[in-house]
């Protein structure tokens, strides 16, 4: 019962202390945070007009993006072939090094493959999701080279 009396107490020093709990920043004045209007970082809205792609944009962006997943391939490919003469103390190392990699790429060729599928209304959304994993792909790639050598 006494812990209940001292937060009922903070409770209302809490209430009480001008935008202490207030989402909006001390400085702005106007309406109240569940009258405003949402604004583009509510979830479900495009932060505004999607950019539209002509067929030969979306073809060039396609076929660059297989080529780039083509050569990461191939390079996985020469991974394996050298992971015998790898010495032993790094072999576990380079072969879970080299197992994320594939996993990753071969989640990008699922995507990559779903975009090419995708409608025109849908598909700049997806070409955003293909940038992401193909930056955080390569990304991987140069922090796994000195591991891989």
């Amino acid at each position: 019962m006494r812990w209940l009396g001292v937060i009922m107490v903070m409770a209302a020093l809490l209430a009480s202390a001008p935008g202490y709990a207030s989402a909006q920043p001390a400085g702005e004045k106007g309406l109240p945070p569940a009258v405003q209007p949402p604004g583009p970082e509510v979830k479900g809205e495009a932060p505004g007009p999607a950019k539209s792609f002509t067929p030969e944009e979306r073809q060039a962006y396609e076929k660059k993006t297989a080529a780039d997943l083509e050569v990461m391939e191939q390079r996985l490919q020469d991974l394996v072939g050298s992971v015998q003469k790898v010495i032993p103390q790094k072999k576990r190392q380079v072969i879970k090094i080299m197992r994320g990699l594939q996993v990753q790429t071969l989640a990008a060729r699922n995507q990559l493959t779903a975009l090419e599928k995708a409608p025109e209304d849908t598909w700049s959304g997806l070409k955003v999701n293909m940038d992401k994993t193909m930056a955080e792909l390569k990304t991987n790639w140069e922090a796994s080279e000195p591991h891989l050598k």
